[in-house]
């Protein structure tokens, strides 16, 4: 299949999207976002933000209509498509009463084995004013239709590892070698359902079995990004201030299966301090399912307090 595309192409959405409160924190339960600079106003305000700001995978919310509508213009359907890497760099928190102007350039396409590599780069601005995020997706697109995937039996493949949530009271000095506390997240149906609504993205291989299998998978994923903006808690809940993430990306190598119970998928999470950098530093963020790797090479850069960067 050759996509009838061209890298430049570009696909706006159609008016600004109003950033409201009730958005931010229905995005954030969507995560299991505890953080208050996310729900309570004037925590936010104590960190010098004008209002509660959003999660860090929430510009996806903003700009979702838009890559459906470039999926939906080179002949895509969204169930087809395997999200394989995400980036986000952010000038300035996005915050609630903002209203933000987004546009989708495709920066590449190139094939690769029988599938077609899309890139796209996304720029949330203040309507008509400054900078907010730039995001980098790319999306595989098989050429051919995929063989179909046989039902795994569930029973075989439960998940039952015990959930744990550190209790983090204070920042936590970023020096390189520290851990950040580990975690093990539960993900069940019924949080796709909930991170579909929040953040706009129906694909049905997300609460369908049947198509699932349709296109080569085992059964119904989590949505990469949910997996993603779940990770992000690892850092973000370190944090004096969720702000002072700079970047933030990772490659999805394997897809979380949630299997049709009450158990669902453990999720088990880390990260490290890897390095510094002029005036920030890079953490390493890791995340498995069943034993197996499902994030590389994420990793956030977060900007170091004024404080610290002046003792350097």
């Amino acid at each position: 299949m050759t996509l009838g595309v061209e890298a430049g192409a570009t696909y706006a959405i159609e008016a600004p999207y109003a950033v409201t409160a009730g958005k931010i924190a229905e995005f954030a339960a969507a995560l299991g976002e505890k953080n208050p600079a996310f729900t309570d106003r004037d925590f936010a305000r104590s960190l010098g933000l004008a209002d509660v700001m959003a999660p860090p995978t929430f510009g996806i919310v903003v700009t979702m209509p838009a890559l459906e509508r470039m999926l939906a213009g080179v002949g895509v359907p969204l169930h087809r498509v395997v999200h394989g890497a995400q980036s986000f760099v952010y000038h300035q928190p996005i915050c609630a009463g903002q209203e933000l102007d987004a546009k989708l350039t495709i920066t590449s396409v190139r094939s690769f084995k029988a599938s077609t590599i899309l890139m796209a780069r996304a720029e949330l601005s203040v309507a008509g004013g400054s900078a907010v995020t730039c995001d980098s997706t790319l999306v595989v697109a098989p050429d051919e239709e995929p063989e179909p995937a046989p039902m795994v039996d569930e029973g075989e493949s439960a998940d039952d590892a015990p959930v744990f949530e550190p209790v983090i009271t204070e920042s936590i000095p970023l020096s390189v070698g520290a851990e950040l506390p580990n975690r093990v997240v539960r993900v069940r149906r019924t949080d796709l359902v909930r991170y579909a609504g929040a953040s706009g993205d129906f694909n049905p291989i997300h609460y369908s079995d049947h198509v699932a299998r349709s296109v080569g998978l085992s059964g119904v994923i989590a949505h990469g990004m949910l997996t993603m903006g779940i990770a992000a808690r690892t850092v973000t809940d370190v944090l004096a201030s969720p702000a002072d993430l700079k970047e933030y990306s990772t490659k999805f190598v394997k897809p979380v299966r949630v299997p049709d119970d009450m158990v669902g998928a453990g999720l088990s999470l880390g990260a490290i301090v890897r390095k510094e950098l002029d005036d920030a530093v890079q953490i390493d963020v890791a995340a498995q399912a069943r034993g197996e790797k499902v994030l590389g090479m994420a990793k956030a850069i977060v900007r170091l307090p004024t404080e610290t960067r002046n003792a350097k």
